[in-house]
């Protein structure tokens, strides 16, 4: 494909010069990986850049599973595709409702995220594995699922610079960072 055929299929002002053509399926739930190490549900988010990029972070960190809400971005929406930088193609991406994964994973510990309220990430215990809640970029996680949440986490403000939240992919690579290389305090 031409430089120019590229430019004329893309959304992009300047395209990647990379095409892929791969079929959309439904992965299965590896049950063992699912009760053993750590994995994403994502609520509501829009933003199709911030889910590509919450793919790559999952990605970098090894996290097999991310499960969507129905309420997500199309997964194969082209800005998620190529904001994921490939990582569409490693993780697991499971549309789901809560109830269900929930349902399905009766004793998995739940970690709700909350901008204020909850236990500072950089204090939290880890279990090493849990299902990790990001919410909607503007709304954060549903009161429905923080209801059924085991420990409700934050990433605790240094600063007075009058912030009122980070952006959920942000917070995602933050909170994903610290559960894989918790800080041991001396």
């Amino acid at each position: 494909m031409t430089a120019l055929e590229l430019k004329q299929i893309s959304q992009l002002a300047t395209p990647n010069q990379v095409l892929v053509v791969a079929k959309q399926f439904q992965p299965k739930i590896n049950q063992h990986t699912v009760n053993n190490d750590w994995s994403l549900y994502l609520d509501r988010i829009q933003d199709p850049g911030n889910m590509g990029t919450i793919l790559r972070i999952a990605d970098w960190f090894g996290i097999q599973h991310v499960f969507c809400s129905p309420d997500c971005v199309e997964l194969y929406n082209s800005k998620v595709i190529q904001s994921s930088m490939g990582a569409f193609l490693r993780v697991n991406m499971i549309t789901i409702e809560f109830e269900a994964l929930r349902a399905t994973f009766p004793h998995l510990p739940i970690l709700g995220t909350v901008v204020e309220g909850g236990q500072s990430i950089f204090h939290y215990q880890t279990t090493q594995h849990g299902l990790i809640v990001m919410g909607n970029e503007s709304q954060g996680v549903s009161a429905h699922i923080h209801a059924q949440a085991s420990h409700l986490i934050t990433i605790p403000s240094r600063g007075g610079s009058g912030m009122e939240s980070l952006n959920v992919a942000v917070a995602t690579g933050i909170i994903c960072g610290t559960l894989r290389n918790p800080v041991v305090s001396i």
